[in-house]
C-alpha cells in the first residue's frame, strides 16, 4: 500500500522535473550561476546574511559563514577540519569542507599538489583556474566539473588560501540538479578568512 507520505514525496518530484525540464527551470539556473560574479556576490550577501552563521575555529582561528540548516561537523575524519553538508530536496548532498594543509602556500611542495587539480583519480574536468586574493589573502580558485560514471554530474570548487602558518583548502561539492546552489558555495568560499 502506497502511504499518503510517499505520493507528496513523488508529486514533488514531478513538480521539480516539470520545472527544470519543461517550464525554464533550466534558463533559471543558468542564470543563477551568472551570480558568481563578486559584485553579485556582495548583493547576495547583502541580501541573505541573515540566513549564515558564522562559523569561528577555535584551533586555527579561521572563520566562515554557513547557511543556517547545513550541519556543521568538527574533525569529521583524518583529513578534514570541518565540513558543512545538507541533504536537499532531491536527497543529494551538499558539501563544502574545510581542510588545513601543513604544504606553507607558494612552496614546491604546494605548487606540485595544487598541479594535482583535476586528479587522475576521479574523473574531473578543469573549467578554470584563477589566482585571486580572498579577504586579502593570496589564493588559487579551481572550478572543475566531476563526473563518475552512472553518477550525477557534480560542480567542484577547490581554493586554496594562504593564512601563513599553514594553508587553508575550502572544497565545495554541488550536485548539478542543485547547480543554483553554487552562489551559497562561492559565497562560503569568499566569506573565508584567517
Amino acid at each position: 500500500m502506497v502511504s499518503t507520505r510517499m505520493l507528496a514525496a513523488g508529486f514533488v518530484v514531478v513538480v521539480l522535473l516539470a520545472w527544470l525540464f519543461v517550464f525554464g527551470g533550466q534558463q533559471q539556473v543558468a542564470k543563477q550561476i551568472k551570480v558568481l560574479a563578486p559584485s553579485a556576490l556582495d548583493s547576495f550577501a547583502r541580501d541573505n546574511a541573515k540566513n549564515f552563521i558564522n562559523y569561528s575555529d577555535p584551533e586555527y582561528f579561521f572563520t566562515i559563514f554557513y547557511p543556517i540548516g547545513y550541519r556543521a561537523e568538527l574533525d569529521p575524519d583524518a583529513v578534514t577540519r570541518v565540513r558543512f553538508s545538507v541533504t536537499n530536496p532531491l536527497g543529494l548532498v551538499e558539501m563544502i569542507s574545510v581542510y588545513v594543509s601543513p604544504l606553507p602556500y607558494g612552496t614546491a611542495e604546494f605548487e606540485r599538489d595544487a598541479v594535482d587539480i583535476p586528479s587522475a583519480d576521479v574523473p574531473r574536468q578543469l573549467m578554470k583556474k584563477e589566482a585571486t586574493t580572498i579577504n586579502d589573502r593570496d589564493a588559487y580558485l579551481f572550478y572543475l566539473n566531476e563526473s563518475l560514471p552512472g553518477v550525477e554530474n557534480v560542480f567542484v570548487t577547490v581554493a586554496y588560501i594562504n593564512c601563513g602558518e599553514y594553508t587553508a583548502v575550502v572544497h565545495a561539492s554541488i550536485p548539478e540538479s542543485a547547480s543554483a546552489d553554487r552562489v551559497v558555495a562561492e559565497y562560503m568560499i569568499r566569506s573565508f578568512r584567517c
